[in-house]
């Protein structure tokens, strides 16, 4: 059984303002990049940099895509970790 860690994130201004993110720091991903997933377009990498002009989502702001997601990633014992921020030793292999 592995957790994943989760952190959900929401576009502070922009076309994308309140746009909610999912952000998977331990998944492989290019240099100083994380994984993430949003309704639309789904899979994709975000920037450190642009982790950063964004804030925590709300619980009430992320339920529907979390619930998409532990369709996607909840199997076999798999379970998904919803964390507040990057934490740090994740942090540190990404940048």
């Amino acid at each position: 059984m592995t957790q994943i860690p989760v952190t959900f994130r929401t576009d502070r201004a922009g076309p994308y303002e309140g746009e909610v993110t999912a952000v998977f720091p331990s998944l492989e991903s290019n240099y100083g990049h994380c994984v993430c997933y949003a309704h639309i377009g789904q899979h994709g990498e975000c920037a450190m940099e642009w982790y950063m002009e964004t804030r925590a989502a709300t619980p009430d702001e992320y339920a529907d895509l979390l619930a998409e997601l532990r369709r996607i990633y909840e199997r076999d014992g798999d379970t998904l970790r919803v964390m507040k921020r990057i934490p740090y030793r994740a942090w540190a292999k990404r940048v």
